[in-house]
């Protein structure tokens, strides 16, 4: 049997555009028919998703992550909260979000919807519970053999379908 271990999510895929090389039409990131994708909303987070602040599931050096209920729907996703002060290039913020928000793969978190106000931006995501490898290899001490493969086979689905989408991994 293979390890269940958020599918490979873990791994946390940022995409960007290939910069100064143009995509060919039919190389171009299209959005699956069936995806459900809500793009740059305009409204307010604290209006659409109730966030638990008390409950961080990660932070790091660009912002914090907790988890966050959608009100409509009352789905559970992950929220990243990203302080404005701490974005150094907008535009290229917005352009990945815009091709992450298309990526459709189940090795690849899904990237829903961003908000923004005067003091943060807000990426609602996939909520992924499968934790990191780096401290699943740690509390294990190791990894067999079949497990490596099996993640392995996930990294590299998720990269080849970047690829031919005509973005890059970095």
């Amino acid at each position: 049997s293979r390890p269940q271990w958020g599918r490979g999510r873990e791994m946390g895929c940022i995409s960007s555009q290939l910069e100064g090389e143009e995509v060919p039409d039919d190389k171009k990131v299209k959005p699956k028919q069936n995806a459900q994708f809500i793009i740059d909303n305009p409204g307010k987070i604290y209006e659409n998703y109730d966030i638990d602040k008390k409950d961080k599931i990660s932070s790091g050096s660009t912002g914090y992550v907790c988890k966050a209920k959608q009100k409509k729907s009352g789905h559970v996703r992950a929220v990243k909260t990203i302080p404005k002060a701490h974005v150094r290039d907008m535009e290229s913020l917005k352009r990945e979000f815009k091709i992450t928000q298309m990526m459709d793969h189940p090795n690849i978190s899904k990237h829903y919807e961003s908000f923004e106000d005067h003091r943060n931006i807000y990426v609602v995501t996939e909520l992924c519970q499968g934790g990191q490898l780096f401290d699943r290899i740690i509390d294990q001490g190791y990894l067999s053999e079949i497990a490596v493969a099996h993640l392995m086979e996930q990294i590299i689905r998720a990269v080849d379908y970047i690829h031919k989408q005509g973005v890059f991994h970095r």
